[in-house]
């Protein structure tokens, strides 16, 4: 059975998720958790403390689904779609955290809270995205390999392409309310930059 420092952990992430750090007073706190003021600060010292805490797990809980290992066997496609895969049981591990049906897109949208409010924050966040962007660049180093790919081609420079299109369509998901189309619209996507890449190539 979870301690209450935890219970306190998993409350506080699911309301900013839903209402966003700002909107979450102290008063909605203790009422979500059932905790008198007293039983709160002993275990954390502020909103900010608390906040602090739960970014440290979010973080955690992203990073222990991250890694996928592409297979020198399998082409581009494979690979990313797989990797696609592995990147969404990571969110579902994080939605499983906060015993909520939170979707691809929540993630993203504490990510852009932690970098706003949280000193750190913005490190984290940078430090995760590179992790991504590293085993982008390994999947396109395997496909350069197999000949799928231009051998002129910077594989960092494709990543960077690559990771930012995901976020556009993750941005894109929540703007028009689609996040359950996000994984099959970034699918799309990455084939349509390995087609362009390819198309390029032939010219």
């Amino acid at each position: 059975m979870p301690d209450t420092k935890q219970i306190i952990v998993t409350k506080a992430l699911t309301l900013f998720m839903s209402l966003g750090y700002k909107e979450v007073s102290m008063s909605r706190l203790l009422k979500e958790t059932g905790l008198s003021k007293g039983g709160f600060y002993h275990h954390f010292e502020s909103k900010e403390d608390l906040f602090e805490e739960v970014s440290r797990q979010f973080f955690a809980t992203l990073d222990s689904g991250e890694s996928y290992m592409p297979v020198q066997e399998k082409s581009f496609i494979e690979n990313i779609n797989n990797w696609l895969d592995y990147r969404q049981r990571s969110f579902e591990i994080f939605a499983d955290t906060t015993g909520k049906d939170t979707g691809p897109l929540n993630p993203f949208l504490f990510m852009m809270q932690a970098i706003r409010y949280l000193p750190g924050g913005r490190q984290q966040a940078e430090i995760y995205m590179y992790k991504q962007k590293r085993q982008i660049e390994s999947i396109i180093e395997i496909a350069l390999q197999r000949n799928e790919m231009p051998a002129d081609l910077i594989s960092s420079k494709l990543a960077d392409l690559m990771l930012s299109t995901f976020d556009g369509v993750q941005l894109q998901g929540l703007l028009l309310s689609q996040s359950f189309e996000t994984l099959t619209r970034e699918k799309q996507m990455a084939r349509m930059i390995y087609e362009g890449v390819k198309s390029q190539a032939n010219h």
